[in-house]
């Protein structure tokens, strides 16, 4: 398993909770304070420990570089920043903006898939469907088939937005706002095609 931008590490401890626990698990994220609850999670979890457990967990605090990666997986996941930033914003300063603005890491992921994927391996990408139009594109140029699982209708935090980036939002991306913000969550399974 990889999971990339893992953040509480709660998806990556859930593979050493299982039946049958996880060979390797692979987990990186920008924040080195996720890193450490990511690694904090996971231990709690295992089902084995010490050295047997430190053999199968390799957790990097670090920006995502697949030409760094030395294996292939069965699973990767990843919930990536998914807020779509017009041209005319940015999506660097705030931290919390880092963690939920650009949809940059989603386009790298997903076209270094078909080299990071064992054969049979799929991708999992947990992300608002406001952000939909770029997984599909990439999905595309890997030549990676896509299937929605599931979607959920849930509140859009907007406090990080300027009236410009939401107006853009609502107008060309479909956010609802009537009051309170919405949008839909998804969960999105990509494989190789055949």
């Amino acid at each position: 398993l990889l999971e990339v931008g893992c953040g509480n590490g709660l998806l990556s401890a859930a593979g050493f909770r299982d039946a049958a626990p996880l060979v390797a698990l692979d987990a990186i994220d920008m924040d080195a304070r996720a890193v450490l609850c990511t690694a904090q999670n996971v231990r709690r979890n295992a089902r084995c420990s010490g050295p047997e457990l430190a053999d199968r967990v390799c957790l990097t605090a670090a920006p995502f570089q697949p030409a760094r990666l030395t294996r292939q997986y069965d699973l990767i996941l990843c919930n990536p920043p998914y807020i779509p930033v017009p041209t005319s914003h940015t999506a660097t300063g705030v931290p919390s903006r880092l963690a939920t603005h650009g949809t940059e890491l989603i386009r790298e992921l997903v076209c270094s898939a078909p080299a990071l994927l064992r054969p049979g391996g799929s991708l999992v990408v947990v992300t608002s469907r406001l952000a939909e139009s770029e997984l599909i594109a990439a999905a595309g140029d890997a030549n990676l088939e896509v299937v929605q699982e599931t979607s959920r209708r849930v509140p859009f935090d907007i406090e990080d937005l300027d009236p410009d980036h939401l107006q853009w939002l609502i107008e060309s991306r479909g956010l609802e706002f009537d009051n309170q913000a919405f949008h839909e969550i998804a969960i999105y399974r990509m494989r190789t095609r055949s």
